[in-house]
């Protein structure tokens, strides 16, 4: 399972990336596993979850977003 403080790393990097360069527009965690229980609800992740900073996309998902490519 992919942890909250995993995707908090990423985080971290998108808006430090936001405030030197002004070039990291937003941030996606891909897994073919899923996401630990509650990872939506962190404090710290959530407004940038509801902002569209950083996307969350598990497994299932992936696999969706993957056929749609498909011809």
């Amino acid at each position: 399972l992919v942890t909250a403080d995993d995707v908090r790393a990423l985080m971290g990097v998108v808006l430090a990336d936001r405030q030197d360069t002004g070039e990291a527009t937003r941030g996606i965690v891909t897994t073919t596993a899923e996401f630990a229980p509650r990872v939506g609800q962190d404090l710290y992740l959530k407004p940038r979850l509801d902002d569209g900073t950083i996307e969350l996309v598990g497994g299932d998902q992936l696999l969706t977003r993957l056929k749609e490519l498909l011809p």
